[in-house]
């Protein structure tokens, strides 16, 4: 059975994140490639690891729920404030997309099951 991926200490995770600046997120917001891609690379492991936690086992899952979150985060940049910490910032931005998913995935199983009793036994 493979190892689950380490989850950053806070310690380690604050250095992770101490790359991206105002100076980063004003180029990310403006659209320059080699900005998002240092973003995404420095956020992609700390987000592929809460999305496996949170959804289990499901690979796949994990796939959507952790570019929901990134598309996210990319998205909501422009409204970063520097004088917040940028760990606190996308500890809330991706906080707020796993309670999305979340209810997205309860509102499909409670869906399903409605569908399952609803229909005549064949």
């Amino acid at each position: 059975m493979p190892s689950r991926p380490r989850i950053p200490t806070p310690k380690r995770l604050s250095a992770r994140l101490a790359v991206i600046d105002a100076d980063l997120v004003g180029r990310v917001s403006r659209g320059e490639q080699p900005a998002f891609d240092s973003v995404y690379d420095t956020l992609f492991p700390m987000v592929w690891s809460l999305a496996l936690r949170h959804v289990g086992p499901v690979q796949a899952d994990a796939e959507d729920l952790t570019q929901q979150i990134l598309q996210r985060v990319v998205r909501s940049l422009p409204q970063y404030s520097p004088e917040q910490p940028f760990a606190h910032w996308i500890g809330g931005q991706v906080a707020a997309e796993l309670h999305a998913f979340e209810r997205a995935a309860k509102r499909r199983a409670a869906s399903a099951s409605r569908r399952a009793t609803s229909q005549p036994p064949t």
